[in-house]
This record gives structure tokens, C-alpha cells and sequence, in this order.
């Protein structure tokens, strides 16, 4: 007999079923930016984790739309926008975000996450342009 994959096991399981969710909520949510915004941001999030980058980016886009001042669409756009190659974009992003409140110590820790799951060569592109940008504040990527 096959094996079968518990649901927990697979890597796509977890976004995949966030999409599901979200989706099913989505459409019970009605006009509640802050509630839509959330969905919205988490369906971005279970995107991005499955690659499709640029469906997580509008995700965000209409999150951020609803809720300016929430700092989990920006960090969701930074990390997109990084991903699809504009550091220029992500870098701004993740400043608006923690502008909003987003902890600097979490940022970090989406961008070490982000940094692993890149090609060497996009890695150092990314590590050298935020050192350009800041070389106190991403101090702690030279001392990996």
C-alpha cells in the first residue's frame, strides 16, 4: 500500500490549508478592514511560503490598503519585494513596518529565515546591499 503523508508532515500542507482557511473566511468576513487585512496578510504569507510571489504581493497590497498603519503587511512586503529581487522596495517595507510597531528583533529573524531559503549568489546580493544601507543596524549579518 501507498504511504500516506500526515497533513502536518507535508511542507506545503500548512500553507495550503492556510489557504483554504482563508479563504472560507474571507468570504464570511465582510466589510471589517482590520479582520480582512489579517486574512488577507496570513493567505499573502501561506503564498509567499509556496512561492507565489507575486499573488503574495497583492495579497499584501489590499491588506495594507485596509490597515495603513499595521505593520504586518509591510513585513509581509518587505519580504516579498526582497525575494523578487527589489531590495530597494523590501528594504522600505520593513522601515515602514517597524515604523508601525513591528519589533526589529522579529524583522531580523524573517530575514535570517528569508536569507536561508536563497541561492547563494541572491544571499550575498541581499546581505551587501543592506550592509550598504546600514552597516550598524545589519552588523550582526557579518558576524554569521
Amino acid at each position: 500500500p501507498a504511504a500516506v503523508v500526515a497533513p502536518n508532515r507535508c511542507p506545503a500542507a500548512k500553507p495550503t490549508s492556510a489557504l483554504g482557511l482563508t479563504n472560507e473566511a474571507l468570504a464570511k468576513a465582510g466589510s471589517d478592514a482590520k479582520a480582512r487585512s489579517a486574512l488577507l496578510t496570513t493567505r499573502g504569507g501561506a503564498l509567499r511560503d509556496l512561492s507565489n510571489l507575486d499573488e503574495a504581493k497583492a495579497m499584501g497590497l489590499e491588506a495594507h490598503a485596509l490597515t495603513p498603519k499595521d505593520f504586518r503587511p509591510c513585513t509581509l512586503l518587505g519580504a516579498v519585494h526582497i525575494e523578487l529581487g527589489d531590495l530597494v522596495a523590501g528594504r522600505e517595507w520593513y522601515v515602514k513596518a517597524e515604523k508601525f510597531g513591528a519589533d526589529r528583533h522579529s524583522i531580523d529573524q524573517d530575514l535570517r529565515a528569508l536569507l536561508s531559503r536563497t541561492s547563494r549568489s541572491q544571499r550575498q546580493r541581499i546581505i551587501e546591499f543592506l550592509i550598504e544601507q546600514d552597516p550598524e543596524r545589519f552588523g550582526w549579518l557579518l558576524r554569521k
